[in-house]
């Protein structure tokens, strides 16, 4: 699973709540749609990978936002990103849980945060 997070910038206030989904996705790789309301600063979309998703960098992802107003759908595309697959790595057979170190609370790092994290556990394990 990869995420894919929006911060939403309000230019126009909106009553009751709207609608936003990714397009452009590469095959085997769906998000579900997500409601957000005018007070909604961050979206994050949970991206589910099949093992046929094409590995590499898809350019070309967005999202589609729909507002409705006096009954009418309002539909903006915006922002675009790339989504980078990388190739399955091996289960790891050791975690931090069975080696008694203190778990790190939920929260989402920045790749360079999960690198400098998996660096730390091969040296660990290197000693």
């Amino acid at each position: 699973m990869a995420e894919v997070v929006c911060k939403i910038q309000h230019t126009t206030a909106f009553e009751g709540t709207a609608k936003a989904h990714l397009f452009g996705l590469p095959n085997k790789a769906t998000a579900p749609e997500l409601e957000f309301t005018k007070d909604t600063a961050e979206l994050t979309f949970g991206v589910a990978l099949d093992q046929q998703s094409p590995v590499g960098r898809h350019k070309g992802v967005g999202c589609q936002v729909v507002i409705t107003q006096n009954d009418e759908p309002i539909c903006q595309n915006v922002g675009t990103t790339e989504l980078r697959i990388d190739p399955a790595s091996a289960p790891k057979p050791e975690t931090k849980a069975a080696t008694g170190e203190a778990p790190r609370p939920e929260q989402r790092l920045s790749r360079l945060e999960r690198l400098r994290l998996e660096a730390e556990q091969k040296a660990a394990e290197a000693k």
